[in-house]
């Protein structure tokens, strides 16, 4: 028994002796009695066979139907995460001071690829080539994209033109942000530069992006951290070129971290809404959830002492959330002021 639909209702698998895997979902209601059976019908799982009459030829019965059966999506229940530090040295190597890391997979073979900013303006991209149930790390490019956009390099891969794949934003020193579009494929990305929608974008100092539609209208906004330790968000409207950004506030949730403010959003507990995750150079994590806007919530989040609250990042932690195993829930990769990335592991699932 189990809920395949989210409807918060026990369902039916049953297996039977041919290896098919039936289906039932319950939609709390019964046949009356005095309704007529209904007439047997084919679906995904099942297959009425034709009644056998004595002395009939076999070679008069139609022939059967191929059916292909498909297993039931068992949907990924919410769940706070519980996150155990399995690395200190995620990948094996050290990536330069203030190294920001990023995670897409840049090759097409299902796997995350790395891509990683440092203090010298350094943007490097590996290739994860597992190799006898190992990862193995290679360079693939000491100077990815030719970057060239000065020291500080921070990169994100986030949907910013709502096309449905991720394109790059590179934040730096100076607190402008590079945007690269995404005109491939979400399998197979090719990055062309494109300036104009962040003419005018600046945090301040040492600019860190982060995308969301943070009023809901459908066009991915910017929040961009700053060495400060605040964040400014930029709104997204239509212009004649595409789209542009422009400065909203900024001094987003009124929230100073001390230095360096470090934005990610990411639906790390499963419900189906991002949580908002605000790292700074002290190594603290400040975790906002979606809340109804009140008086005491006016921009639509709140402060939660939840399990990343209480997590002890290293100093200039940035953290960054991606599903590194594949287990269907998110991870946490986190760059540092040394050059290291760490690595939690999310073991919810295993442990619900």
């Amino acid at each position: 028994m189990v809920d395949l639909n989210g409807d918060q209702q026990q369902d039916l698998l049953i297996g039977d002796e041919d290896g098919h895997l039936l289906s039932w979902l319950f939609i709390g209601k019964q046949q009356p009695a005095d309704v007529a059976p209904p007439e047997p019908v084919m679906t995904a799982n099942t297959l009425e066979r034709p009644r056998i009459i004595e002395g009939q030829d076999f070679a008069d019965l139609p022939p059967e139907p191929i059916i292909q059966v498909v297993p039931p999506q068992i949907p990924i229940l919410p769940r706070e995460p519980i996150y155990e530090l399995l690395s200190q040295r995620f990948a094996g190597q050290n990536f330069g001071n203030r190294a920001v890391p990023a995670l897409l997979d840049l090759d097409g073979d299902g796997d995350l690829d790395l891509v990683v900013g440092n203090r010298r303006g350094e943007l490097r991209s590996f290739q994860n080539d597992p190799e006898n149930g190992l990862d193995r790390w290679n360079l693939m490019d000491e100077n990815f994209l030719e970057y060239g956009g000065g020291a500080n390099a921070a990169p994100v891969f986030a949907d910013v033109d709502s096309d449905g794949d991720k394109d790059l934003l590179v934040g730096n020193e100076s607190g402008s942000v590079l945007f690269w579009e995404n005109r491939g494929t979400p399998e197979f990305p090719e990055f062309f530069r494109d300036p104009r929608p962040m003419n005018g974008v600046t945090s301040g100092r040492n600019s860190i992006p982060a995308i969301y539609d943070v009023n809901q209208d459908g066009r991915a906004d910017l929040l961009l951290g700053n060495f400060g330790g605040n964040m400014r968000l930029y709104l997204q409207e239509a212009n004649d070129t595409g789209f542009r950004f422009r400065l909203y506030h900024r001094r987003f949730l009124d929230l100073d971290v001390g230095l360096g403010a470090v934005p990610v959003f990411a639906d790390f507990n499963n419900d189906q809404q991002n949580e908002l995750v605000v790292g700074s150079d002290g190594g603290q994590l400040f975790e906002f959830r979606p809340a109804d806007a009140t008086q005491d919530t006016p921009w639509g989040w709140k402060l939660n002492d939840g399990p990343l609250a209480k997590l002890s990042m290293p100093v200039g932690g940035v953290p960054v959330f991606a599903d590194y195993d594949s287990d269907g829930d998110l991870d946490l990769i986190v760059g540092t002021e040394a050059g290291d990335l760490q690595f939690y592991r999310n073991k919810a699932i295993e442990e619900n």
